[in-house]
């Protein structure tokens, strides 16, 4: 009110009372962190180091630290599994949660991809490397060789890589034959039967074994050298089948057999196939059996 109600004089603005003038400000102060002096109790600013009643120093609450456990914190080495996100040693070659293959990041897992393509590089001489039951080359040769002998007792499957000279001339041929058509029209995937002049079974035994001499067995000839039409007995060719039954009559009666899974060149195919070319076969399994 400016004026008074009665007799309308003008009113005089009565001052403010200082307590009034202070609320905000203490209001702030009352916000403001406390904190109690141990000596007389009297509650100082928290950033106070001396109490401002009896001047007594105010001791400073210690930051306490707390440390996460150290599955919380990311280390760079780890190696995290691109399947279930685990975070793993980076020495393991297979996550630790899911069992799936980890990246080959992992030193041990390199080492193993480098042998393995070593392993794999053709040289001067042939390289026979035995399959193990669960790997995917033994199971798909397994089971199209079981098509035409479903009993047969397998010893041992090898991956053949023939000598280098003879790979190279393989793949000359194929490309010669295919012309402008696509290789894999004239590639196909037969079985060789042959004789067994010696014991089969070293081939899977002790290392060091060396092969035979025999000028008759096929096994240690084919190994080494691949097919040959000077030892054809049809007339320098040679005889393929996309069945093992019917490559079986080759093994003879052998009390250990064996036989090849070779690539075999040909631009018409067929159950049966004839060439008269060492360079239209190459050897890529060997199957020792009974």
């Amino acid at each position: 009110m400016t004026h008074c109600e009665i007799c309308y004089t003008q009113l005089k603005k009565t001052p403010e009372p200082e307590n009034k003038r202070n609320t905000t400000f203490d209001r702030i102060e009352q916000t403001r962190a406390k904190k109690a002096c141990a000596v007389c109790s009297f509650y100082n600013d928290a950033d106070r180091v001396q109490c401002e009643m009896c001047y007594s120093p105010i001791e400073t609450v210690r930051k306490s630290t707390f440390n996460l456990p150290s599955f919380f914190s990311h280390d760079v080495n780890m190696t995290q599994c691109p399947t279930c996100t685990f975070m793993n040693h980076p020495s393991m070659a297979q996550c630790e949660m899911c069992r799936n293959a980890l990246p080959g990041n992992n030193i041990k897992q390199q080492q193993q991809q480098y042998q393995q393509y070593l392993d794999n590089l053709p040289g001067p001489i042939t390289k026979l490397i035995k399959l193990p039951v669960d790997d995917h080359d033994y199971m798909t040769a397994q089971q199209q060789f079981k098509v035409g002998i479903p009993n047969a007792n397998i010893l041992a499957i090898f991956k053949v890589i023939m000598p280098a000279r003879l790979i190279q001339a393989h793949e000359t041929y194929k490309k010669q034959i295919a012309g402008n058509n696509p290789v894999a029209n004239v590639t196909h995937r037969m079985f060789h039967g042959t004789h067994v002049a010696c014991d089969a079974k070293r081939y899977y035994g002790n290392a060091g074994w060396k092969y035979c001499a025999a000028a008759d067995c096929g096994l240690c000839g084919i190994s080494q050298n691949g097919n040959s039409c000077a030892k054809s007995k049809y007339g320098g060719r040679m005889w393929f089948a996309n069945n093992s039954q019917t490559s079986l009559g080759y093994c003879r009666t052998d009390p250990v057999k064996a036989m090849f899974i070779q690539e075999i060149i040909s631009a018409t195919g067929g159950q049966i196939i004839i060439v008269d070319k060492e360079a239209a076969t190459l050897v890529k399994f060997l199957i020792i059996f009974q």
